[in-house]
């Protein structure tokens, strides 16, 4: 099965049952890292495969770039979405030997709805990779910060998870996001007033155009300064999606998936060939 991508051997070939991630060296953040030219993907941002393999690889990748943070700065921040596209990564990150003691988890979208619905993004987040790090004791407990839908406050909870965010930085360090059908991410969906809004931390969105309507989002100006964002785009039900990612006379309010291409570091991971 070839990827259609050079990358970094000695880290990708080792076995993510329990294995040890070092820092690779396409990890440093004192690089800024070419992700795009004109809107346009590079070649060796875009990488595509079979999914079992590109779920591994980008585990590898966002396992290298959270020890790096942790060891240089104390703690990491990796911030995670819900759904399909995601569970295979979380099913290989959970299995590796990474400095999670050090790692804090946060939510770059969620559903207003109480964090026990089945229909919240954190049910996939606890069951892929949560519940197996704290079942095993890696992860601390007071490290884990899901969005906690406040149905009393007036942002349904919005500017204390912001808050929370801040105490440790105000930024994520690695995000692990998908792109959904009409190109959005997280809940930044296009043209829609939200993808315009640079100046705060996380948004309340009321009117998404896909149910439920109320919902949390990481902004544009928090997503464009993570370190590194690896977006998953997976089934034939996105090949829309990557056509808009590869399009480069679409801007960002046609294509929030494009985000990506704005962070330091940005890998998009694709089955389709």
């Amino acid at each position: 099965m070839a990827i259609w991508r050079s990358f970094d051997r000695r880290t990708a070939s080792r076995s993510s049952s329990c294995s040890k991630v070092r820092p690779s060296l396409l990890a440093r953040r004192g690089t800024r890292w070419r992700t795009s030219v004109n809107g346009r993907f590079l070649s060796e941002s875009l990488i595509r495969g079979k999914r079992e393999e590109l779920d591994r690889l980008a585990a590898q990748e966002v396992g290298a770039a959270l020890s790096e943070v942790a060891y240089a700065r104390g703690h990491a921040i990796l911030a995670v979405v819900g759904g399909r596209s995601v569970a295979g990564v979380f099913a290989h990150l959970a299995a590796l030997e990474l400095p999670w003691r050090k790692i804090h988890i946060f939510m770059a979208d969620e559903r207003m709805l109480p964090i026990s619905s089945p229909e919240s993004n954190w049910q996939v987040v606890d069951a892929g990779l949560v519940a197996p790090l704290l079942q095993s004791g890696r992860l601390l407990p007071e490290h884990v910060h899901p969005f906690r839908w406040e149905e009393g406050a007036a942002d349904g909870g919005v500017s204390l998870y912001a808050a929370e965010l801040q105490k440790w930085g105000g930024r994520f360090d690695v995000a692990v996001l998908s792109a959904g059908e009409d190109g959005h991410t997280a809940s930044l969906f296009p043209h829609h007033p939200a993808i315009l809004t640079t100046g705060r931390l996380f948004l309340e969105v009321d009117n998404a155009p896909k149910p439920p309507p109320r919902r949390i989002t990481a902004s544009r100006g928090l997503l464009e300064l993570t370190g590194l964002a690896v977006l998953m785009v997976y089934g034939g039900d996105k090949r829309k999606a990557l056509g808009m990612l590869e399009e480069p006379s679409l801007s960002l309010a046609d294509c929030p998936a494009k985000l990506v291409g704005r962070c330091p570091r940005g890998l998009v991971y694709t089955d389709l060939l």
